[in-house]
């Protein structure tokens, strides 16, 4: 474990720059020698030019359909941009098929002076994309700190009064980070390098309000997701978490039906109680199917082990975290685990029920991200504003669940992972997936619809078992099913926690 230590041992990890930047032993330079990608040894590269147009692609992406082989992803995409359309906003909507963790890098160099380059990121930008411009150069990285440990940045002090107004678990608002002009790209989402600036891609066009049959729909996304599935164990050892709840189930079901000998684990928290489901149900899951199940006890990272985490970090992210990376890295040191993050938030519409979308505002959206300090609602203000402005308001629920609990809580934490050496991937991360479960009407999918088709296909003995045994008290279970009470308790919560 004291390699980690070491930032070269990292994994999803990069700085790319019109500079060059030694944070990293490996180094690639594409647009006409312009760029530096300085990355991890164990982040992949991949580097494809016809003529005057380049694409650099960062991480791990894999098509949902199947058809394109990893190796000619670059190649597929540089195709579509000659023959069908260089417009970024076309060939964003192209990579909807494309799952796994990921940057993509896309560069027109037909001018002599300039070339045009834009960045964008996976479904949910599980793989950060932070970014600045000091002077005449451009900094894009995985972590905020590996940026501002190269330029020695200051802090932003309105930002650090917001970061003080929660817990460390928690993410920043909108899109920006703990230093001062330093950015974070959303999903939905692409970056114009040489004009600095941020356009949203709109969603509205590519959901379908009136979806001609719900269970054709979701059955559309098992086929995606077995791809998907397949394709990460082609270049994978994969390991399932397990709880009691319905998304590890979910995702074991994809994983078993793949592989039935695929091995599980649950994290043993200390605060868990023994007559909590995750202390007993996700071993009688196993053992109706007969699995392998690992028990993983709570452990503290060494302190110099997490010291040199932090210096890599920095001090404004939830060390917890790191011991996560830790007992799992000591647990299963050549793994990837699969994560439920992203079904969690889109097909139980956790993040706004079934609450009209003319009720969303910065109070509710402030409270959904336990932050008391006052100018976190003014950097949900201009969130909204931004949605708005392009008529996506009617999926403003979805869109804060894909890009603040998605692209900001759940990336953080797998920044951390990804630094700690432990890699981690999600089976859902496909915007062709995530798009078509947002035109699932969120009545149903608070119903938990997608979930139970997903069961009954694949795994359906996994119904028979319990979920959430001893979690969720009776006014919970009645407030998730009235959406004016869920929504007053959101309230109630936020303001009565101390």
């Amino acid at each position: 474990m004291q390699k980690i230590m070491d930032i070269n041992n990292s994994v999803f990890s990069y700085i790319v720059s019109n500079e060059k930047v030694n944070v990293f032993n490996e180094e690639k330079i594409f647009c006409n020698n312009r760029y530096y990608i300085n990355h991890s040894q164990n982040t992949s590269v991949q580097i494809k030019k016809y003529r005057s147009k380049e694409i650099a692609l960062i991480g791990f992406c894999i098509d949902s359909h199947c058809k394109i082989s990893m190796d000619k992803i670059t190649e597929a995409i540089l195709l579509y941009s000659i023959e069908e359309s260089d417009n970024i906003v076309d060939i964003y909507r192209f990579c909807n098929r494309f799952a796994g963790k990921y940057v993509i890098f896309w560069c027109d160099d037909t001018s002599s002076s300039t070339p045009v380059l834009w960045v964008f990121g996976d479904a949910t930008c599980s793989l950060q994309i932070n970014y600045v411009f000091l002077n005449n150069y451009f900094y894009v990285a995985s972590s905020d700190n590996l940026i501002s440990n190269h330029l020695n940045l200051k802090k932003d002090k309105n930002v650090e009064k917001i970061r003080k107004g929660s817990d460390l678990l928690q993410p920043l608002p909108y899109n920006i980070t703990i230093f001062e002009k330093m950015y974070a790209l959303l999903p939905n989402h692409v970056l114009n390098i040489q004009n600095k600036r941020v356009e949203r891609v709109s969603i509205s066009e590519e959901v379908c309000i009136t979806p001609r049959n719900i269970d054709i729909l979701i059955h559309d996304t098992i086929d995606l997701i077995k791809g998907i599935t397949n394709e990460y164990y082609q270049n994978n050892k994969l390991v399932c978490p397990l709880t009691s709840g319905y998304d590890s189930r979910a995702v074991l079901a994809f994983l078993y039906n793949n592989n039935h000998n695929i091995e599980c684990y649950t994290f043993k928290h200390n605060n868990i109680g023994e007559e909590m489901g995750d202390r007993f149900v996700p071993e009688q899951i196993c053992e109706t199917l007969g699995l392998k199940h690992h028990w993983i006890g709570e452990k503290q990272c060494d302190n110099e082990v997490k010291l040199g985490i932090q210096k890599i970090i920095g001090e404004h992210y939830a060390d917890m975290i790191i011991d996560w990376a830790y007992m799992f890295k000591e647990k299963f040191p050549d793994r990837t685990m699969i994560n439920g993050d992203i079904i969690g938030q889109i097909c139980k519409s956790g993040f706004g029920n079934t609450i009209p979308y003319n009720l969303a505002n910065s109070y509710y959206f402030q409270c959904k991200l336990h932050n008391k300090d006052k100018n976190t609602r003014e950097e949900i203000k201009k969130h909204i504003e931004e949605i708005k402005k392009i008529r996506d308001g009617k999926y403003i629920y979805d869109l804060f669940a894909i890009e603040s609990r998605l692209g900001r809580w759940a990336s953080q934490r797998e920044m951390i992972y990804s630094i700690c050496g432990v890699k981690s991937l999600n089976i859902f991360n496909c915007r062709e997936v995530i798009l078509k479960w947002i035109s699932i009407p969120r009545e149903l999918r608070s119903q938990y619809i997608v979930h139970n088709i997903i069961f009954s296909d694949l795994l359906p003995q996994l119904s028979s078992i319990p979920f959430n045994t001893g979690q969720t008290n009776n006014l919970e279970i009645i407030a998730k099913k009235f959406w004016p009470l869920y929504y007053l308790g959101t309230f109630l919560k936020h303001f009565l926690k101390d």
